[in-house]
């Protein structure tokens, strides 16, 4: 019976168009960019990055936005003999991260008339390249190569909409993990909705 009775108020919420704003088209074009923060493990190793992405948000309901998404982050690291667990580098070049995510978010419009907050969940896949290292020890030069990966991951988050422009938080986690330790990932990002 408790469950009949909160699928009923979730249906009700999702699809009553007197306490949400209905959608004037479809769908949405959504441009955004900001900075990423690693956490944990991740932040040992990185330091504060930056982001740029873009998704279609379609609707479903009128509360609710199925949104395909992709970004592209960028990191520099903490140091290379960090990196290559070295106690120390005389010289070092390169150990840019550079990370591709795509996957599909779900956006719930909490429908009020102000300032259009929103939650958000997704699920995706993310591809990870570290740009070659090249560094000097005891006087001989040496090249660090480093085979690029993916992982899957998951994203919470919520944000501010207002006419045309946004602001957003998500707290990424990555699934699969590897060597380095569990990797977590906070950006904030402003962005354009069109």
């Amino acid at each position: 019976m408790k469950k009949t009775i909160l699928t009923t108020m979730l249906v009700f919420i999702l699809t009553n168009p007197a306490s949400a704003q209905l959608p004037s088209k479809p769908f949405s074009i959504y441009i955004q960019g900001g900075l990423s923060a690693p956490q944990e493990d991740f932040n040992s190793l990185y330091k504060l990055g930056y982001h740029g992405a873009a998704g279609i948000g379609f609707s479903v309901f009128p509360r609710l936005e199925a949104a395909p998404r992709v970004s592209y982050h960028k990191f520099s690291p903490e140091s290379d003999a960090a990196l290559l667990d070295l106690e120390s580098l005389v010289d070092f070049d390169g150990g840019d991260l550079t990370m591709i995510m795509y996957g599909v978010d779900l956006k719930l419009n909490l429908g009020l008339v102000l300032t259009h907050p929103y939650l958000l969940a997704g699920y995706g896949r993310a591809r990870f390249d570290i740009e070659d290292v090249t560094f000097s020890l005891s006087g001989v030069e040496h090249t660090e190569t480093f085979d690029a990966y993916t992982d899957s991951y998951w994203v919470l988050a919520g944000g501010l909409e207002f006419t045309r422009t946004f602001v957003e938080g998500r707290y990424i986690t990555f699934l699969d993990g590897d060597d380095d330790g569990a990797r977590r990932l906070i950006t904030l990002s402003v962005g354009l909705r069109l």
